[in-house]
């Protein structure tokens, strides 16, 4: 799986770690390559006290979205959340 090295240099060691143990549990071999031409996932770290709030209230969106007990409702949910925290960023 390809990711754009800014994306995976965000994560600390363990949270790199963490992560491929999480994907490869559920996706035997599942590997990590840094990639530059995989587009960002992550947006630039926030400069500006809006941009930190709409960070967070997206977070905080999606981490709620765990709680839905239909896969694809949390997916919808998702995307939405994250929509949402980059309208919210687009009005900064």
């Amino acid at each position: 799986m390809s990711i754009n090295p800014r994306d995976w240099s965000k994560l600390s060691p363990g949270a790199r770690t963490a992560t491929e143990s999480i994907l490869d549990k559920h996706f035997k071999g599942f590997v990590v390559e840094p990639d530059e031409s995989t587009a960002l996932i992550a947006p630039e770290k926030s400069a500006t006290p809006c941009h930190e709030a709409c960070d967070l209230a997206e977070r905080l969106a999606v981490n709620a979205c765990q709680s839905l007990r239909d896969p694809f409702a949390v997916q919808v949910c998702v995307i939405l959340a994250q929509t949402a925290g980059n309208k919210c960023r687009g009005k900064c």
